[in-house]
């Protein structure tokens, strides 16, 4: 809203990969916190982000790293991953990951509260409820899936206790802006980061 208390612009909520409600080079920026994670295709949002972002448009992105989460005990998702959960056209109801997180989500540090059944069954009706993490990430994987999305990463900071900050700008997908990736794993406070940035 303007000060004088007009609508400016225009909310859309909906629940759609593709953002097909949002034109062409509509937004100069696209903000996302906590979202890729439980995405199952991030390459199809990143490119649907891309498309409604004006051209050189930025992307703020806010994701867990995997190290400070209850994910800590999963297999960081790998960029091969990625490309072919893209390449198959994975939907939002695919529970390829299920089985992993029902047997090795840390629920010692997860606030979720009820009995393990409730729990689990939240995840197989993720369909619904939108709880289960897809993919998971370090510091570098996701500036790697990032960067293949087209994005030139103009800052990147890891955070305790579990966030990864990364502002980039949408580019012809030529640009390799890694000074600031290899700034970030070297101050990470996590292991796997710093073990990376050697």
């Amino acid at each position: 809203y303007a000060p004088d208390g007009v609508a400016t612009g225009a909310l859309h909520i909906a629940d759609d990969p593709d953002l097909t409600a949002i034109p062409d080079a509509t937004y100069d920026v696209v903000l996302s916190s906590h979202v890729i994670e439980h995405l199952a295709d991030p390459l199809r949002a990143l490119a649907a982000w891309r498309r409604a972002t004006c051209p050189g448009g930025h992307l703020l992105l806010i994701a867990p790293h995997m190290e400070g989460t209850f994910d800590h005990r999963r297999d960081v998702t790998t960029l091969a991953h990625l490309c072919a959960d893209r390449d198959a056209a994975v939907t939002e109801d695919d529970l390829t990951h299920l089985d992993e997180t029902l047997q090795l989500h840390d629920r010692n540090r997860d606030a979720e509260g009820g009995d393990q059944e409730m729990w689990a069954q939240r995840r197989r009706d993720n369909a619904t409820t939108r709880v289960l993490h897809h993919h998971v990430f370090t510091t570098a994987s996701l500036a790697e899936l990032l960067q293949e999305a087209g994005l030139e990463l103009l800052a990147v900071e890891t955070r305790h206790p579990h966030d990864i900050y990364v502002l980039g700008r949408w580019g012809d997908g030529t640009a390799s802006a890694l000074e600031p990736l290899a700034d970030a794993l070297r101050t990470s406070p996590f292991r796997r980061d710093r073990k990376g940035a050697r």
